[in-house]
């Protein structure tokens, strides 16, 4: 229920003040005037006044406008009086509050986010201010967020022109030396050879990252969901992943429900954020590691766990973990990946209104990444 205005009530009362005063003092003045009046008559007998009917006429008329004259001028003392107290009394309720919303939205505008209104007023300025108030906090709060953006965009830039100038620089150099005939041993030129190829291919993995995350971050960026069996689909990385595991030496142990669990998502971006979770596992990872894959269902939601008992993660990096080009090893090297593959998996888990953690301690799992996602379309 909406609360009962307050404004209406007080300007009410200032009216009913108003028009009180004003009868008042018309009043007052009748009451003198006829007391004037009543003065006359008494001063002068009937047979005066009758002698003298003529000259009372025009006594009478003189006493009238003198009478009315008084009259009006007191009245246009009181009501200017009464006028000005009014003003005065309107202002100070409600034009010196609006001058304060003013000079607030002349900050905000100004650019000035962290100033905030506070003034004692009625109901309805109360809510402009609370709302003032509220934008102020979400303009403050948006421009941070530009600014953090615009530095995490500039470290973004120097970190991927050092990561593309590296394996150029040795594309080059390697291309270089077999264009001058520097190699003649053709088992070490195939070395070469399949070296830059690798280089080559960093630098491909490296530009598609960096689109792919460029439009996930993109509030337009139209993701297409679709309801379909997520056991199905985890079973399937799990096959893909499991000879990568092997050659590796790597134990790796699946927990996937027998039965069907029908959640929305796109196939397509959630492959992506999985199997760079998996994909970070076995190339951080030392052989003997044990790596689990496990989907949980909790009724309005569902968990897919990535967890190993391997190398960990540093307590350095564990709180930019998800930044772009932030990569387990915390070295920079050409061959260490993109360092952008948790930054994608995050992203991808918010397009579908889940979320991406990192849990770690000294149990049966060292590392535990949660992907959660809800079993409905909000």
């Amino acid at each position: 229920m909406r609360p009962k205005s307050k404004l209406f009530g007080m300007l009410v009362r200032n009216y009913i003040f108003f028009s009180l005063t004003v009868g008042l003092t018309v009043f007052l003045l009748l009451v003198w005037f006829i007391v004037q009046t009543n003065h006359y008559s008494v001063e002068h007998t009937p047979a005066q006044q009758l002698a003298n009917s003529a000259a009372g006429t025009q006594e009478e008329l003189r006493l009238f406008w003198s009478t009315m004259l008084e009259m009006g001028l007191i009245f246009v003392v009181l009501f200017g009086a009464n006028v000005y107290v009014y003003s005065r009394l309107t202002a100070v309720r409600i034009t010196n509050p609006l001058s304060a919303i003013a000079s607030g939205i002349r900050s905000v505008a100004g650019g000035r986010y962290h100033e905030r209104l506070s003034l004692e007023a009625n109901y309805e300025l109360a809510q402009i201010q609370e709302s003032f108030n509220e934008m102020a906090s979400k303009l403050e709060k948006a421009e941070a967020d530009k600014k953090r953006l615009e530095e995490s965009r500039q470290r973004m830039l120097v970190n991927l022109s050092h990561d593309v100038r590296t394996p150029i620089t040795s594309i080059q150099g390697y291309a270089k030396a077999l264009q001058l005939g520097m190699i003649e041993d053709e088992a070490h030129e195939q070395r070469i050879l399949s070296l830059i190829y690798t280089k080559s291919q960093l630098v491909s993995e490296l530009i598609d990252e960096v689109f792919e995350l460029s439009k996930l971050e993109s509030p337009d960026y139209p993701i297409i969901m679709k309801e379909q069996d997520l056991t199905e689909f985890l079973r399937e990385i799990a096959v893909e992943f499991y000879e990568l595991y092997e050659e590796k030496q790597l134990s790796f142990d699946c927990s996937i429900p027998q039965g069907e669990i029908i959640v929305p998502f796109n196939k397509s971006l959630l492959y992506r954020a999985v199997s760079n979770l998996l994909g970070n596992s076995l190339k951080y990872n030392p052989a003997g590691t044990r790596v689990g894959l496990k989907l949980a269902d909790s009724g309005e939601k569902v968990q897919i766990e990535v967890t190993d008992n391997g190398v960990g993660i540093s307590e350095p990096l564990r709180d930019k973990i998800f930044g772009a080009f932030v990569r387990g090893d915390a070295a920079r090297k050409s061959d260490g990946g993109t360092g952008l593959g948790l930054t994608i998996a995050r992203h991808i888990a918010e397009k579908h209104d889940g979320r991406l953690t990192l849990e770690t301690g000294d149990g049966e799992w060292i590392t535990r990444f949660e992907l959660t996602l809800p079993k409905k379309v909000t």
